[in-house]
């Protein structure tokens, strides 16, 4: 008798658990047409780990089809532009479709990210300077996301050194060395600081600012270009022996020493000339 129990118990478990089973399986369906905007995702995501980014984007565009109020379109907006700027080498479409994610969810977790590449592309895509900086200072002025603020900071300065307007580039890379010291790029930032003032013809500040550079980083990837920098201002101040002195200790430690030599000879020359004894014309001896 115990055993016909204890086999019926067996039975009885087995049952359950395949019943259980059927009941999680046809609950997952009934979930899955009732929510079709889940298997779009699912969908999407599938297309896009095998690298089908054109199939990936049809996808996530049914999701904000069907569904634009949802977490979901938010989610899709993104990966459409990001699909568009990175994959399929449309960035019109990609501009489109951050535009719209900015639009419809202003507030949302990935409005930040759009607008910085909103920003990305009016300065890389089409060298369009001006508006890349008024995009990049939306992002500062609109989203608390520090790290995005810090980058955003750095291209705007950047966009202003490439439309040739030093002055306010200076401006920029101070305010973001006095804003982020230890920043991911603030090496960079002291040279770029450097350079401007070079440009500007402000050579005092800017062999300070490269002097800067290499005291505070020693061992930075940039030593040799400051070292230029260095010696380029000091020729800018007429000081010529200084530069060339600065030139012979660099050259070893720089690449072209082709290039480096060119620069030496041209100092040197114009220190020979410096060098000559002035004579003044000889009058002719009226007869």
């Amino acid at each position: 008798m115990l055993q016909f129990w204890l086999k019926k118990r067996r039975q009885t478990r087995r049952y359950s658990v395949t019943t259980a089973g059927i009941i999680i399986f046809l609950l997952t369906q009934i979930l899955s047409c009732s929510n079709p905007v889940k298997g779009y995702v699912e969908e999407a995501e599938r297309k896009w780990q095998r690298g089908d980014y054109a199939g990936a984007v049809i996808e996530y565009r049914k999701v904000v089809e069907k569904d634009p109020s949802s977490k979901w379109s938010e989610e899709a907006l993104f990966w459409i532009g990001t699909a568009y700027m990175l994959h399929l080498k449309d960035v019109e479409k990609a501009l489109v479709n951050f535009k719209k994610l900015v639009r419809l969810y202003p507030q949302g977790e990935r409005a930040p990210e759009a607008q910085f590449y909103i920003a990305g592309i009016y300065e890389k895509e089409y060298e369009d300077y001006s508006r890349a900086i008024v995009e990049y200072q939306r992002v500062i002025e609109s989203y608390s996301n520090r790290a995005l603020h810090q980058q955003a900071k750095y291209r705007i300065a950047d966009c202003y050194m490439k439309k040739g307007d030093y002055k306010r580039a200076a401006e920029e890379w101070s305010q973001f060395l006095e804003r982020y010291p230890k920043g991911e790029n603030a090496e960079m930032a002291l040279y770029l600081l450097g350079s401007s003032y070079h440009a500007l013809g402000e050579y005092a500040k800017g062999r300070e600012v490269f002097n800067r550079l290499l005291s505070e980083n020693p061992d930075t990837e940039l030593w040799t270009e400051s070292r230029l920098g260095i010696a380029e201002c000091l020729v800018g101040e007429g000081k010529l022996k200084e530069a060339l002195q600065i030139l012979r200790e660099t050259r070893e430690r720089y690449e072209n020493k082709d290039a480096i030599d060119i620069k030496i000879a041209a100092i040197q020359s114009r220190i020979n000339k410096s060098n000559l004894p002035f004579h003044s014309p000889s009058r002719r001896q009226k007869k």
